[in-house]
């Protein structure tokens, strides 16, 4: 495309396609690649970086999910695309804006009127619902971290009063606050690090190489809480009828699963953590009406818990 010109029509198709495929999901057909491809006469591979990267942008993603065994896609179970919008499908939203914005014309005011509505009828109430800490006031940093973090270079900064070399992986928010999650080059440990208590931050030359594994570890936490030295093991939980359907409409982690349903529409789901505090602090929030299965020492944990505190009544 020429500097300031439109994209060309095979931008326009590609749009009108990701459309057409959410509209048919939402209509809750189940589609395969091989099928989509016929439908609108392009390659199976295009359908398939439509769904691994157009319709997965920067890990936003709507809630779609593949299904191995019958090789087909189709929305989660309870999902909707259009009807009680999660952030991250609003955010989704605005990559798709903003991809619209490029190819400009009619899809570009179609777009922004869309997210218009959005922020009128939806998006104002779905923050004023979230305990979300106000970052207006470094939006510079986090924009020099997004840089750094693109371009894989390392960075240098002053931490509680301690100079320090890292390897800036993502900016994250956990339980309300904004955290950089950075590998220390000196004992090569991921921590993370408070925003607001940056200092005298240095850009470096050096670049480094960001482990796939690493980068898996961080995707799949449930908050800043994990443990990289320590390997991923599995929770059993039961919940009970008042809960479940919070953990169905929004999994804690992109590892959860739903192992059983019951009559009285409680279930039993799976997760897996590194940490004893990725999930106990969300066990305290919903008792009493959830309940550690597995494994074992972490229910536990819990219980020893509880007892301390009851003991400050006595």
């Amino acid at each position: 495309m020429k500097r300031g010109g439109r994209k060309s029509l095979k931008d326009d198709k590609t749009l009108v396609r990701l459309m057409r495929i959410l509209s048919r999901l939402n209509d809750g057909e189940e589609l395969s690649t091989k099928g989509l491809a016929e439908d609108f006469g392009v390659s199976i591979r295009t359908i398939q970086k439509d769904f691994s990267e157009r319709l997965d942008n920067n890990h936003n993603p709507f809630p779609i999910e593949y299904d191995t065994k019958k090789r087909i896609w189709k929305l989660k179970e309870n999902h909707k695309i259009t009807d009680g919008l999660t952030i991250n499908e609003h955010i989704a939203l605005y990559s798709m804006l903003e991809f619209s914005k490029s190819i400009g014309g009619k899809f570009f005011d179609i777009s922004k009127g869309l997210i218009s509505r959005i922020k009128e009828d939806r998006f104002s109430s779905i923050y004023t619902k979230l305990d979300m800490e106000d970052i207006s006031d470094i939006l510079d940093l986090i924009y020099l971290f997004d840089e750094l973090i693109r371009d894989r270079l390392k960075v240098v900064f002053d931490y509680k009063e301690k100079r320090r070399t890292l390897e800036p992986i993502k900016i994250v928010s956990f339980e309300g606050f904004w955290y950089l999650l950075a590998k220390d080059c000196k004992d090569e440990i991921v921590k993370k690090y408070y925003l607001k208590d940056i200092k005298n931050i240095e850009k470096s030359k050096d670049r480094f190489v960001l482990d796939e594994k690493l980068k898996n570890l961080i995707e799949n936490s449930v908050n800043a809480w994990f443990r990289q030295d320590v390997k991923p093991f599995n929770v059993k939980l039961k919940l009970s009828k008042e809960v479940a359907k919070y953990f169905i409409r929004r999994p804690i982690s992109k590892t959860q699963k739903i192992i059983e349903s019951f009559e009285d529409k409680s279930i039993t789901i799976s997760l897996k953590i590194t940490n004893e505090l990725e999930i106990t602090p969300t066990v305290k929030k919903y008792i009493p009406f959830i309940e550690i299965l597995e494994p074992s020492w972490l229910r536990d944990i819990m219980v020893e818990d509880l007892n301390i505190y009851l003991e400050k009544f006595k």
